[in-house]
């Protein structure tokens, strides 16, 4: 639920601003009953008519990528598990030695597959994402 609490003359809202071309913060200056009219912007001081942000659009263009990003993300790590299905798990230690191909099991990630080693470090794939760690340290 959300509440939305009435504004009134002195109070901060965020406005595109025309001088500055991006959204900021500014200062309500004139209003017509609940209508916002005038702004003064707090960043550059300019003086202009009320421009609501325009956010929604890119929000849920934001979140459809998102979705789908971690959907593709999800169906790869899920090929890689299941090929490796049966596979022992390696529980994931700091000081572990690991190689490409291998199943670990992360305490906090959860299952993943070590997609590749650089050095001391590799790229694994869970199912919220590629994460890199660290391994073969000594304690």
């Amino acid at each position: 639920m959300v509440l939305k609490r009435k504004v009134k003359v002195g109070d901060e809202v965020e406005a595109k601003c025309g001088k500055c071309k991006k959204v900021t913060f500014h200062t309500i200056e004139s209003m017509d009953g609940d209508e916002i009219l005038k702004v003064v912007c707090k960043v550059c001081g300019a003086r202009h008519k009320y421009r609501p942000p325009k956010r929604s659009k890119d929000k849920k263009k934001a979140e459809k990528r998102m979705a789908k990003k971690m959907e593709e993300n999800e169906t790869r790590w899920k090929e890689f598990v299941l090929e490796k299905d049966g596979e022992s798990l390696k529980q994931y230690d700091i000081s572990g030695v690991y190689e490409e191909g291998d199943l670990i099991e992360h305490f906090k990630f959860g299952k993943g597959y070590v997609l590749e080693i650089m050095g001391n470090k590799m790229i694994v794939v869970f199912k919220d994402g590629e994460r890199k760690l660290i391994f073969n340290v000594k304690k």
